[in-house]
């Protein structure tokens, strides 16, 4: 009984760190979030073993920090390949509607493009431009997401290192 409670506590984190990247890859939930969790959970759970406080205080700024940025990029990619603020805020509903549409997995990703042409095409911008705003967005999307699952595969990898190999941080 002992030796399952003993691995209990690293189960759970594990657990959580799936969670986080499998839903940074869909973004119904902040991923990382979850990956901090899971490192929260540990350092509370089992505070005598690594990694430590620490790498919990960097794990929350690097989490924190990924978020941001990742929201920012999404306003960014759109705004820097000349979307106004109608096709960002089309690309924002766009990626909310994707979330519901089968399969969703494929409409986040194609949902805040859509949103943002339709949205400039709807503001009386030309089709060229709105495409060009829409072409933005996605890319805005897909270096957020690079960046977001960078963060996690650090964190995770860190995290093991430390808890097997190291002394803390």
């Amino acid at each position: 009984m002992t030796v399952v409670l003993d691995w209990l506590p690293l189960l759970v984190v594990l657990l959580l760190f799936a969670a986080g990247v499998l839903l940074t890859i869909l973004p119904v939930f902040p991923g990382p979030l979850l990956v901090f969790l899971g490192i929260a959970v540990h350092a509370l759970w089992v505070p005598e073993l690594p990694p430590g406080r620490g790498f919990l205080v960097l794990a929350l700024v690097l989490v924190a920090g990924v978020l941001l940025v990742d929201y920012l990029l999404a306003l960014l990619g759109a705004r820097r390949y000349g979307a106004s603020w109608w096709g960002a805020l089309g690309a924002l509903l766009g990626g909310i509607v994707g979330l519901f549409l089968p399969p969703p997995l494929l409409w986040v990703f194609l949902g805040p493009g859509i949103g943002a042409v339709l949205a400039e095409i709807l503001s009386g911008r030309p089709l060229g431009e709105a495409g060009r705003a829409g072409w933005g967005s996605f890319l805005g999307l897909v270096l957020g997401l690079g960046l977001k699952l960078a963060v996690c595969f650090f964190l995770i990898l860190a995290f093991l290192y430390f808890r097997f190999f190291g002394h803390g941080a």
